[in-house]
């Protein structure tokens, strides 16, 4: 995945449902400096790591 611009971050991020990443998208929208976000969604993963989101 391409990125270009001064500051790039990708974050992997499990939600509970598209509430709560529509929230999250909108908090990193609000942090200084953040002029977009874009956001991937994968609907299934053949080798997930790390803590469930339950």
């Amino acid at each position: 995945m391409p990125f270009a611009g001064d500051g790039c971050v990708f974050i992997k991020v499990r939600a509970a449902d598209t509430e709560s990443l529509e929230n999250f998208l909108m908090e990193i929208q609000g942090f200084e400096g953040v002029r977009s976000v874009r956001s991937d969604i994968s609907l299934s993963t053949f080798l997930a790591r790390g803590p469930s989101p339950d």
